[in-house]
Parts: C-alpha cells; structure tokens; sequence
C-alpha cells in the first residue's frame, strides 16, 4: 500500500473539501496539498511520522486539526495561512515546532505550547491577529525571531515555570 504522499502531489486541489489520511501512511512530503483551500475537514491517521515543509499552507477553509501520536513536531510553513484553523490539538511527545508553521493562521485565538517543545522557530505564529493567549511550558527555553511579530490582539502570555526560568528564555 501507499507509505508516503510526496511532495506537492495534490498542490492547489482547490475543489478537495475533505482529506482522510489513512493508517499505513508514514511521511506527508513538502507542499503535498499546498493551497487546496476548500479543504474543511483533516483527519491524519496516527502512523504519520512525519509532514513536510508547507504541506498544509494555504489550506484555508480547515478549522481543526488533530495531529498524529507519533508526530514530534512540525516543519517550516507546514500550516502557514489556514486562516480559518482555530484548534489545534498536540499530544504528549510533540517536541518542535520549526519557522512560520502556524504564521497567518488568522482565527488561532489560544495556543498551549506542548510541554516537550524547547523552542520556538522564527515567525511561527506570526500574523496570528486573534492570537489572545499563549502558554509557554517551563522546557521552552528559546523563542526566536518574529515567533509572535503581528500578534496584535495578544493580551496574555501564561509562563507555567518561575521567574528566575522565564529569565533564560
């Protein structure tokens, strides 16, 4: 069966409205379904391992993702511009996300930084205009460049260790 979905395969698919990613599936490549912007609904089975650099950017009409158990973490742009993706669901052994993966992602309002994420990547939630909470884990210790440049609506910012930790990042 199928074991990867390569890079750019359903780029630009505008009329796709729903994408089911199914067990046995490992790898999503680079820009795989770039801009198919219909897409409302994502389900993405538990054996990917791993999504590609801006698989997902564009995808404009997805509201909610939950990504895969065995994921550890993110790529560049890999969800840049889904700006209807409100809900974002990690689990446990996420461990990075990399430059502009959720940059435009307009309807974010809240985003709870997984507990294993030690940094975050240039402009990773930049230009999230509804962003209004974030919480930061106590193992972050780097957030770079632009991570939250345009964030106009940002109000709250929860760090859940001390203050003398809240100094190293």
């Amino acid at each position: 069966g199928v074991t990867s979905i390569g890079e750019g395969t359903f780029a630009g698919c505008s009329s796709l409205t729903s994408l089911t990613i199914l067990e046995g599936v490992t790898s999503i490549g680079d820009g795989a379904f770039y801009g198919c912007c219909s897409v409302e609904t994502l389900y993405i089975s538990n054996t990917i391992e791993t999504i590609g650099d801006y698989a997902f950017e564009g995808c404009k009409s997805l509201k909610s993702i939950e990504l895969p158990r065995k994921l550890r973490g993110l790529t560049y742009g890999a969800f840049k511009d889904c700006t209807n993706l409100e809900n974002i669901v990690f689990y446990d052994d996420f461990r990075f996300i990399e430059g502009e993966v959720f940059a435009g992602c307009n309807s974010l309002k809240e985003i709870v930084i997984p507990k294993l994420v030690k940094s975050l990547g240039s402009s990773a939630f930049k230009d999230c205009n509804n962003l209004s909470k974030i919480t930061i884990n106590t193992e972050c210790k780097a957030i770079l460049d632009n991570s939250f440049e345009g964030c106009n609506s940002l109000s709250k910012i929860i760090y859940l260790g001390t203050k003398e930790e809240w100094k190293e990042v």
